[in-house]
């Protein structure tokens, strides 16, 4: 759900300027009773399905297709004569495929012989699934790069007992590839509580969703805060003190109260009133651990929401101090899209009564509102997790995810108040 309302009239008037769509902002996500519900199993139809459909009445023999490091896509068949049914069908599919680091792929797909087609391998690895049952068997897959199905168990008891079922539904011994492997174990996500907050979490307070931006410390008492938007407060351009939650609204999740938003101000000739960042500062109530300098990391994506399976942190190191170009990169950690980037397409813009604002392609949705945006600088090794940070972002366009608005550091120092602690200890900043 993206929710608008609450977020005021002065931010939705988007100049010409601005070369954006005036359709509100993206606010804060009110909690949705759905978002834990999962459709009934027989309402699915997962791309397995799909693909074993198409096998047996669009495009026989059809086996999948994958794309190689570099995008190239790589279509299966056991009836090489099937090549123009497969590249009609696909036709869609390769389009959606180079996008992001993908977009200069070759466009011609490699065709590469198959033993075995989807719907096969489909009906092989449905009949391996009550082994599932067992404790000692983790993962079945149609694997349609390797054109078998592969099983993943916890020891060579298991590989027997998965060989000798196989060979029971007279599957042959080419088809199928068993291998050992850790058990799987379930992960936290940007929406669960976390005992050391950072940014990129979810944060919560009324009704609605926000996300954790960056923790700091303001310079003019010491005092330990973290940022998030002034619409993700009660009143936005008032300081209300309202009560801020990680990850619910619920007794012993409060970790602190507002201390500082300001109202609409005079700061340019010509501009009446106006504001240079969507900020807030939220007071630390001691509750939890912080986190100082670091931003919550998931398996990164543009051009589309990423996964919310925290698989470590990003470091901050520096404040981002260039100028922003366009065409630079800049990532986000949300609770409701997780990591995404996206190039710079307009910098230091006017939008609304908001100032140097900087409208990006990084994929954000509703409760995204307060997500951390920085500049990703990492190498190798130890450097690997480097980001300089540049902001928050609150909104885009309502009907367009694929566009974000964000407000600058210098912007919300230049409103609120100057910060440091920003990076992590012994980065000076």
């Amino acid at each position: 759900m993206r929710y608008t309302t609450s977020v005021p009239a002065a931010i939705l008037t988007l100049l010409a300027a601005a070369a954006c769509d005036s359709t509100p902002p993206v606010g804060p996500d009110a909690r949705d009773a759905s978002l834990n519900r999962a459709a009934p199993q027989g309402a699915l139809h997962t791309p397995d399905d799909e693909f074993a459909r198409v096998a047996r009445a669009e495009v026989p023999g059809f086996a999948g297709f994958y794309l190689q490091n570099d995008g190239t896509p790589v279509v299966r068949l056991v009836d090489p004569s099937q090549r123009g049914a497969a590249q009609r069908y696909l036709a869609q599919h390769f389009v959606r495929a180079r996008g992001g680091r993908h977009a200069g792929a070759p466009q011609q797909p490699v065709f590469v012989q198959a033993a075995y087609d989807f719907a096969q391998l489909r009906d092989w690895s449905e009949a391996l699934h009550p082994l599932l049952g067992r404790g000692d068997v983790f993962l079945i897959d149609v694997d349609e790069a390797q054109n078998r199905v592969l099983v993943g168990v916890a020891d060579a008891t298991a590989i027997a007992a998965v060989r000798a079922q196989a060979a029971s539904l007279g599957m042959p011994a080419a088809a199928l590839h068993v291998q050992t492997q850790p058990r799987p174990q379930t992960r936290a996500t940007v929406r669960d509580r976390f005992t050391t907050v950072v940014g990129g979490i979810q944060i919560a307070f009324g009704g609605y969703v926000c996300t954790q931006g960056f923790n700091a410390k303001r310079v003019s008492n010491g005092a330990s805060i973290f940022v998030t938007n002034a619409h993700c407060t009660t009143t936005q351009y008032a300081t209300d003190g309202v009560t801020i939650y990680q990850n619910t609204v619920a007794a012993g999740n409060a970790v602190g109260a507002e201390v500082a938003d300001r109202g609409m101000y005079a700061c340019v000739t010509g501009v009446a009133s106006c504001r240079r960042a969507d900020a807030a500062y939220i007071s630390h109530n001691g509750t939890r651990t912080i986190g100082q300098g670091g931003i919550a990391r998931t398996a990164w994506a543009t051009g589309g929401p990423a996964s919310l399976t925290v698989t470590g942190e990003y470091d901050i190191i520096g404040r981002y101090t260039g100028t922003l170009p366009v065409g630079t990169y800049l990532d986000k950690t949300g609770r409701t899209s997780g990591s995404t980037y996206g190039q710079v397409t307009n910098s230091c813009v006017t939008i609304g009564n908001l100032r140097c604002q900087d409208i990006s392609k990084v994929w954000s949705e509703g409760g995204d509102s307060g997500s951390p945006v920085f500049v990703y600088i990492g190498g190798s090794g130890a450097a690997e997790n480097d980001v300089q940070l540049h902001g928050v972002m609150w909104g885009g366009p309502g009907t367009d995810y694929t566009t974000t608005y964000s407000s600058r550091l210098v912007g919300i120092e230049a409103d609120l108040g100057a910060l440091n602690s920003l990076c992590r200890p012994g980065y000076g900043c």
